[in-house]
């Protein structure tokens, strides 16, 4: 039987460094989960049954791969070419976007695209270049 494994991703806000979910313990409010967190390099802390975990600050990994084989996740800006309509034709152009949860659509969006959609964007050869609470200036 097939596991079905949420990856996860938490930005801890107070001390600036992300993190891995291992665990996530979901009972009763969001102020009462915790979690067991995970740096990213080996070597690094883990932390266990920690309390408060800030829900705005978990972030899905959402399934797709960029052209390095990096995960992407909710919360990543990637850069992408994207295609637009000119006078004499078409023309290529860099673009950089973040990848953001739509609940509308009930799906993974990136946004300062041109004429590519989101799907084409993820699925296609667009490359992670940091993260929108770690590499703000990149936006």
């Amino acid at each position: 039987m097939d596991i079905l494994r949420l990856r996860l991703r938490y930005w801890n806000k107070e001390i600036r460094k992300m993190y891995y979910v291992a665990k996530l313990d979901m009972w009763g409010t969001d102020e009462g989960w915790t979690a067991d967190l995970c740096g990213f390099a080996a070597g690094d802390e883990q932390l266990f049954d920690v309390e408060g975990i800030d829900t705005d600050n978990l972030m899905p990994c959402t399934g797709f791969r960029d052209g390095k084989t990096n995960d992407i996740y909710e919360g990543d800006i990637v850069s992408f070419t994207d295609i637009t309509d000119t006078e004499s034709g078409c023309s290529e152009c860099s673009c950089i976007g973040v990848v953001e949860w739509d609940e509308d659509t009930a799906s993974f969006n990136v946004t300062n695209r041109i004429s590519a959609e989101s799907y084409e964007v993820l699925g296609g050869e667009c490359i992670v270049i940091g993260n929108i609470h770690e590499n703000p200036d990149l936006i």
